[in-house]
């Protein structure tokens, strides 16, 4: 008997399940599957289809690892021991099992194409490249099966790219309702003289306008993996409408060199930060920062980081900032599904001040951080970031004749739309608290921001 109608819908199917037109795939079964099938070949067939429609790729595999020997004359049972054994990671199994159909059927579409498709997976580029052009020339190719070669040969030619220049620009508008951090209460009373004083923070709130500029400029000095130089470089300025001494300028530069090891990225970043709070000089400093990432799969990763950070202050206003700042954070990342990405983070943070009689510079701190992004519908996203902060300072204030302990809470929600041309419309909406054992230092806000951004 012929392979008839079973053997055309697994052809369909499969095709179907990587992009192909299935009625082609129909069409080249009928063309070129003449050959007889016996009953235990049906059988076999028949089971190892059910398991390829449920995506039972381990189940198949096993199934068809311990019986394709028998069936070395049907190119359909070999082809499937094929897809089985790719899609379980198998993959010198996998070339054998096509090599078998096409020495069988050698102009057979589907053997080809996974056969290019499992050297990709192998990362022998000039192999899949040789099959995927030669499978461009053939004119029974369906248009949809010649999108998925392009995009595979795109993937390739940008894997094996040795640099890479990303940037970002970014203009917003935003309202602060605390511009000065006034604590709640009118009065103070300080231990230190024993009087009540009135609070001379302003309480004001303010408009702004704020631009970004990000660029990242990365090369890898040879095959993928191994040294990488990194270049990053960002450009921070917001302008209040009424306060310009709350203006800030930041500028920072930080230069990297990295190592890729398996799954193992190893990062030391050099970096420098300068700021201004409105015309007047503020800080600069120099910090390094060495990272150790290890991602077990594409959807996540672990990332072991630290800071080491010399501050020094300028300018008269701030005299006695000059510190020395660590960090060390672990952070995991998790693609929870296609649409839901999560990012946790624990820090502990220690600043010492160095030369200065200033008793609100010395602390130690522990962060917790939750990052998130929900992509609710195909142009629309929810991202999350909330975060707690415990400092407890060392020296006794000299006012308030205290220690300071200060708990801060902040929660951040943005809402974004994408636009074609990698333009993106954000919306941020945040709250602040920050309590404290000291009245002075308690005080909450509420901002929000409203900007569009291009990617290049």
């Amino acid at each position: 008997m012929k392979i008839g109608r079973l053997t055309v819908a697994l052809c369909t199917l499969l095709l179907a399940l990587h992009g192909a037109d299935p009625q082609t795939a129909a069409t080249q079964a009928r063309a070129e599957g003449t050959h007889a099938v016996d009953p235990e070949a049906r059988r076999v067939l028949e089971r190892a289809e059910k398991m390829i429609l449920a995506k039972q790729w381990l189940r198949a595999y096993r199934f068809l690892s311990k019986r394709w020997i028998d069936f070395l004359e049907y190119p359909e049972i070999q082809y499937l021991y094929g897809r089985a054994a790719f899609e379980t990671g198998h993959y010198e199994e996998a070339l054998e099992a096509y090599e078998r159909v096409l020495i069988l059927r050698p102009r057979d579409l589907l053997a080809e194409l996974e056969t290019g498709r499992t050297y990709f997976a192998m990362e022998s580029f000039p192999a899949a490249r040789k099959i995927f052009y030669r499978l461009l020339e053939r004119p029974d190719l369906p248009y949809s099966t010649y999108k998925k070669i392009q995009s595979y040969l795109d993937v390739m030619a940008n894997y094996e790219k040795r640099t890479f220049f990303h940037a970002t620009l970014a203009a917003a508008v935003g309202y602060d309702s605390n511009l000065y951090n006034r604590a709640r209460y009118d009065r103070f009373f300080l231990p230190a003289y024993q009087i009540q004083v009135d609070n001379t923070v302003r309480n004001v709130s303010d408009t702004y306008h704020q631009e970004t500029a990000d660029a990242t400029y990365l090369h890898d000095f040879g095959e993928m993996g191994g040294f990488a130089f990194r270049l990053e470089g960002s450009l921070y300025l917001q302008t209040m409408t009424r306060y310009s001494d709350s203006n800030i300028f930041y500028l920072n530069a930080a230069p990297a060199l990295l190592y890729t090891h398996g799954p193992w990225l190893y990062d030391f970043t050099v970096g420098f930060d300068r700021m201004l709070y409105g015309s007047d000089p503020y800080l600069h400093t120099l910090y390094l920062k060495p990272s150790f990432r290890y991602a077990p799969d594409k959807r996540g990763y672990y990332r072991l980081y630290g800071v080491l950070q010399r501050k020094w202050a300028d300018g008269e206003l701030y005299r006695g900032r000059d510190a020395n700042y660590g960090m060390l954070t672990f952070e995991l990342y998790r693609e929870v599904t296609d649409s839901l990405w999560l990012k946790p983070s624990l820090s502990v943070m220690r600043e010492r001040k160095i030369d200065s009689f200033l008793t609100d510079v010395d602390h130690d701190a522990l962060m917790v951080r939750l990052e998130g992004e929900w992509r609710f519908l195909p142009r629309y996203s929810l991202g999350v970031e909330a975060r707690y902060k415990g400092l407890r300072y060392r020296e006794t204030d000299a006012f308030f004749l205290s220690r300071r302990k200060d708990t801060y809470l902040e929660g951040d929600l943005i809402l974004a739309r994408q636009f074609e041309k990698r333009w993106r419309l954000e919306a941020t909406f945040g709250y602040i608290d920050n309590r404290s054992n000291i009245q002075f230092y308690r005080y909450d806000k509420y901002f929000a921001t409203l900007g569009v951004v291009k990617e290049f």
